[in-house]
């Protein structure tokens, strides 16, 4: 982040330190602009060090702000996604009139998941048989079909139906036929929709599972601004990292820090410099569990994604970091061979050509 905006973030911990507890939900709501990945981990970060140094009063102060910070974006997140289901539900009372075919064609596809047990070859049979339904009326049909089915149900089948339509919305963002920036739209809402469902029901790991799957999909996403949707990817896993610890679910913790730090090596906005820095912070987290021994090709593939980093990293000394990216590389390798892996092989000697190829000219 530039000086500026960590400024900025201060004078916001200084203006709710010094506010009434009533009115930190005004203060909050005044400054929306900053309330973003960065403030959250500079106060989390802040967190750790009062705790580290004792003080018990400023880190239970801050831990409340956390607390509040997580209500708040849920909340607005919240209002974002049921404006963004308004679009799609204009008129909800005639949302079925001339899309009885889309609703049709939902329910086969619906159907088809809980029968063959989400079979991919099935489904993407009928996905490819109705390809022309795949659109923005989908996504309304979609949208309300999954609301007025969840009102009046019992919680058992509230979550099979949420369950259901995760399946649907992992399936399709891989369905490359049609149009994929739809494809992923389509998703995007299954996964935004069954969010308030799990939570409701106090499904946290799916509700995090989830969330990882946002991450994922918002990093890839085609519509939108790009920089935008790879904030939201930082959030949902920020998000997923609430639940997915590492004492509870250490795989999925490492998972989510990997791709984590996927997306802050490529990330536009903030500091380059500080971006990597973040990167390279959740490759070595996620290392701790993916070791060669327990998870070998898991720990190649954060090695090889941590010595794309180091190749084109700003900060430390250049020589340094010029052989942590070949030694990245290379453990990589003794994993990702040609003969048992041999696309990844390839990727990661790619990396390693292109590495050397950029040494030399300098």
């Amino acid at each position: 982040m530039n000086e500026e905006r960590l400024h900025s973030y201060l004078d916001l911990i200084q203006k709710l330190l010094n506010c009434q507890s009533s009115e930190e939900s005004n203060i909050l709501l005044a400054h929306q602009d900053l309330l973003d990945a960065d403030f959250y981990e500079l106060v989390a970060t802040a967190t750790k060090e009062a705790a580290d140094d004792g003080n018990e009063d400023t880190k239970n102060w801050l831990l409340n702000l956390q607390d509040k910070l997580n209500h708040f974006l849920k909340t607005q997140d919240k209002v974002k996604i049921e404006v963004e289901v308004e679009k799609h539900i204009e008129d909800p009372e005639n949302i079925l009139q001339g899309l009885e075919t889309h609703l049709e064609f939902l329910l086969e596809i619906i159907q088809t998941i809980a029968q063959t047990n989400s079979d991919s070859q099935a489904v993407y049979a009928l996905l490819n048989q109705n390809g022309d339904k795949l659109d923005k009326n989908l996504i309304s049909v979609l949208s309300y079909w999954f609301i007025t089915t969840i009102e009046d149900i019992e919680n058992d089948e509230a979550e099979y139906i949420a369950a259901l339509v995760v399946e649907f919305s992992n399936l399709i963002k891989l369905f490359t036929i049609a149009e994929k920036q739809i494809n992923m739209e389509i998703a995007i809402v299954g996964y935004e929709l069954v969010l308030d469902t799990y939570e409701k029901l106090g499904l946290l790991f799916e509700w995090a599972m989830v969330k990882n799957n946002l991450g994922l999909i918002y990093a890839e996403r085609i519509m939108g601004d790009r920089a935008e949707n790879q904030e939201k990817a930082i959030a949902a896993y920020h998000d997923a990292l609430t639940v997915r610890t590492k004492a509870k679910f250490p795989q999925d913790w490492a998972m989510t820090h990997n791709n984590l730090g996927t997306v802050y090596a490529e990330r536009i906005m903030g500091d380059r410099a500080e971006n990597q820095e973040k990167a390279i912070a959740a490759y070595h987290d996620a290392l701790t569990v993916r070791t060669k021994a327990q998870f070998p090709q898991d720990w190649a593939m954060t090695l090889n994604n941590l010595g794309t980093v180091y190749a084109e990293r700003i900060m430390g000394d250049k020589a340094e970091n010029q052989e942590k990216a070949i030694a990245a590389y290379h453990d990589a390798l003794t994993v990702r061979t040609k003969a048992k892996f041999p696309q990844d092989w390839a990727m990661t000697h790619n990396n390693l050509e292109k590495f050397y190829y950029h040494k030399s000219l300098d």
